[in-house]
């Protein structure tokens, strides 16, 4: 759940006994029993902003973002100028991909709260997923002259900084100053476990997703990073991944040049060994992948 969320309800005695459990229930991270509790509230409380509100922040952490854009509008349908019902809103329609709708309700949110650090960061990672980097940027920048350790913003620059694919020594300095602030970040640590794997340092990947997916293996999405990682740091790849580091089509045209050479200089023994060593390269890169995915899925699930 985004750091804000309860920086919004500044006065729990006006709630609802109903939703004072519901919100004790989002703050422990039991947004089942949020729900639950939410449905078990007095029927005026739903023409309460709050309501709407606390059951759009469980919808959202349940991954049921359709039904939590719902729940916003319905929010907003009571007060149209509720600035958390609009960033929730608007995180819920960047989280299925609406960046359009997403955009209109933050920058909705930050006409009527232009201090708000946090609306300023999530807007500018509804930006960078446009791949609008130089305005997302300046986004983040706003955010961190407003409040320079948030960790909301903390982590969007070094979400926005791995989008624009930024130098890897930066984006991995963002993700670092990331977790110094907050250690048990699950996006900084698979930030760091992806820029490894960009880099094709798949042993080193697997093990910062493997970290990154058991703070919370309930996200699937660094789950299969790390399954992914784990599968191309396999020993019986590691014959491969030089290749892989160097270049595909680079090791082709050296390869090429090699087999060229070593025709012109008549060594042919030299050639066979040459073409068998690559033959052989090639079809463990493209043989071994597949298999070690299916044993995963054997070993593991998914």
């Amino acid at each position: 759940m985004p750091d804000d969320d309860f920086d919004d309800f500044e006065d729990f005695d006006d709630f609802d006994d109903g939703l004072l459990l519901a919100l004790h229930y989002l703050e422990i991270g039991n947004e089942r029993q949020a729900l639950a509790a939410l449905d078990r509230v007095d029927a005026a409380a739903l023409d309460e902003p709050a309501y709407w509100l606390l059951r759009t922040s469980a919808l959202r952490e349940l991954d049921r973002t359709d039904v939590a854009v719902d729940a916003a509008k319905r929010g907003l349908a009571l007060d149209p100028d509720d600035v958390a019902l609009l960033h929730s809103l608007g995180i819920a329609e960047l989280d299925r991909d609406r960046f359009t709708a997403a955009e209109r309700a933050l920058t909705a949110a930050l006409r009527l709260d232009p201090d708000d650090p946090d609306l300023h960061a999530h807007l500018a990672l509804t930006l960078a997923r446009r791949g609008q980097y130089a305005q997302a940027r300046a986004e983040v920048e706003r955010a961190l002259v407003l409040e320079p350790d948030s960790i909301s913003t903390l982590r969007v620059r070094a979400q926005v900084a791995f989008l624009a694919e930024g130098d890897a020594a930066t984006v991995r300095a963002y993700a670092e100053d990331l977790l110094r602030a907050a250690p048990g970040d699950q996006i900084g640590h698979a930030i760091l476990g992806y820029v490894s794997a960009r880099k094709k340092d798949y042993t080193r990947s697997a093990r910062e997703l493997a970290g990154a997916a058991r703070l919370n293996p309930g996200n699937h999405g660094i789950a299969a990073g790390a399954r992914e990682a784990r599968v191309l740091a396999h020993p019986i790849l590691a014959p491969v991944r030089p290749i892989w580091r160097f270049g595909r089509w680079r090791a082709y045209f050296v390869y090429l040049a090699l087999f060229i050479a070593l025709a012109a200089a008549h060594q042919t023994l030299l050639r066979l060994i040459l073409a068998g060593i690559w033959i052989t390269l090639v079809v463990l890169s493209r043989a071994a992948p597949p298999i070690l995915r299916r044993l995963e899925r054997r070993k593991y699930g998914g």
